[in-house]
């Protein structure tokens, strides 16, 4: 009995077709391989705006903000500020992120 088993199953085994799965791996996007670089909001005690490296004036600063934030998954934002900065000037900073979608503001330490 268990000989005609083996048989019936050798002769499934040829006769089957033998179509597999074909695994879908992502692939990364082309040339987009490159990691983003944080983005740090400094504001100085002259109330100089910079993102990064960039001086950017007040009044476009939300444009500058969607720019920078159209094309990023992750939405961080960290702000750093003089110790004579009032905080109004923080504030307008985070709000003005928040309001275009940036999901996390974490704050640096203050600069000396």
């Amino acid at each position: 009995m268990i000989d005609i088993l083996l048989v019936l199953l050798i002769i499934y085994m040829v006769v089957a077709p033998s179509t597999g799965l074909r695994p879908d791996i992502p692939q990364p996007a082309s040339g987009e391989s490159k990691v983003d670089v944080p983005v740090v909001v400094r504001i100085s005690a002259d109330r100089t705006v910079r993102i990064n490296t960039e001086a950017v004036d007040w009044s476009k600063l939300r444009e500058r903000f969607l720019q920078i934030f159209a094309s990023r998954a992750e939405k961080v934002l960290f702000i750093g500020a003089d110790r004579s900065v009032e905080f109004k000037d923080v504030a307008l900073v985070v709000d003005t992120a928040r309001g275009i979608g940036v999901d996390h503001v974490a704050f640096m330490p203050r600069e000396k």
